[in-house]
């Protein structure tokens, strides 16, 4: 209520964290009115109404809204209450949160960073009413006039929510992390975010980090292309275990970053362990090779790209195993049985300014490698 009743007080607001995957499916308590709202005066209600239209709510949006954020219990029994780093996120616990943090983010105009658990399910089937700070993420990400909040927004974190009963910390966390471009990727100021098929190019993300997961690589593809413009991309596996693990496909990887080889600034790969080989040689193989099932049409958009890393022009900080980088070196225009022993710093973009080699050990080089390396 503070920066309600003093605004100025937002723009001291730089960094906001929401913690709260919802759990359940389902509209906000049953669609009744909750039970446990705050003895607050018509003044205060007046502050709060204002900033939730200020946040885009109208109608019956704006009062269901106002419902959840003037609650001052969830209305959940006790032993449905769970929690996360503090924070209620069972059913009504979720719901709360989403109204404050709508309120907060819509009067705070300087807000530059962000980190959120995904604040939506995704199961098949799941019903998703009611849920404000995704439709509000939603509508500002799609909107076309200067909005007075998020205008300044830069960066984004996905934070991985270990709350739910069925989560198990020795396993990886399923996050719908292209899905999560749609609530920001359109936003003026976006720089990087740290997660259906996303549209290529269309996306003002300059920066992806994607650490200690688990993607195929045609999903990372995926996010590689929605960009416009890449400068710097980070990925790197391992922390917990997977009853199939995701395997590195170095020429599908390089023929989709190629698609920013002159805007990208820094490249750090961590894959150690989770290559593929044999490396696939024609879209139609994908069908038999991924499990999913991932549309030849997707793939064929960019698998005629031909390259290696000597064409990245604006590339100068480099982090990268072994065997991934001499790949990048050859390229991927012939077999590898086909290619001439390649030298390492023949290959190497001409204004790489730092190289980081993961997994070398002292005379031990991948069998292609020439010699003078």
């Amino acid at each position: 209520m503070s920066i309600l009743k003093k605004p100025f007080l937002g723009q001291y607001v730089r960094d906001l964290s929401y913690y709260g995957r919802p759990r359940h499916s389902g509209i906000w308590n049953g669609g009744k009115r909750g039970s446990h709202p705050r003895d607050l005066n018509q003044t205060d209600l007046s502050l709060l109404k204002k900033a939730i239209r200020r946040a885009g709510f109208s109608g019956s949006d704006e009062e269901t809204v106002l419902d959840m954020a003037i609650q001052k219990e969830t209305g959940d029994d006790d032993g449905n209450r769970q929690y996360f780093n503090g924070m209620n996120t069972s059913p009504g616990g979720v719901y709360i949160a989403q109204a404050l943090a709508v309120i907060l983010i819509a009067m705070a105009p300087n807000l530059v960073k962000m980190g959120m658990t995904q604040p939506y399910q995704t199961w098949e089937g799941a019903r998703e009413e009611n849920l404000p700070l995704k439709a509000f993420m939603r509508q500002a990400n799609r909107a076309t006039e200067n909005l007075p909040y998020l205008q300044n927004l830069r960066e984004v974190y996905i934070i991985v929510d270990l709350s739910g009963e069925c989560d198990d910390e020795r396993y990886y966390t399923h996050i719908e992390f292209l899905d999560c471009f749609n609530l920001f990727d359109h936003l003026p100021s976006i720089i990087s975010q740290d997660a259906p098929l996303v549209e290529q190019r269309t996306s003002n993300f300059t920066e992806l980090c994607i650490n200690h997961s688990s993607v195929s690589t045609p999903y990372m593809a995926r996010a590689i292309l929605a960009c416009k413009a890449l400068k710097n991309f980070q990925y790197s596996i391992g922390g917990r275990f997977e009853y199939e693990p995701n395997e590195f496909n170095e020429k599908t990887f390089l023929k989709a970053i190629l698609a920013h080889k002159t805007t990208l600034e820094s490249l750090d790969l961590n894959t150690e362990n989770s290559l593929y080989n044999p490396r696939w040689e024609t879209a139609d193989e994908f069908e038999d090779a991924d499990e999913e099932d991932y549309n030849h049409e997707f793939l064929g958009s960019f698998w005629e790209t031909h390259g290696s890393l000597k064409d990245f022009t604006a590339l100068k900080n480099l982090s990268i195993t072994i065997d991934v980088l001499f790949y990048l070196i050859r390229g991927d225009h012939e077999l590898l049985e086909q290619q001439a022993k390649i030298k390492l710093f023949e290959g190497l973009p001409d204004n790489l300014e730092s190289l980081c080699i993961r997994g070398y050990s002292k005379g031990k080089l991948p069998p292609y490698v020439g010699s003078g390396n």
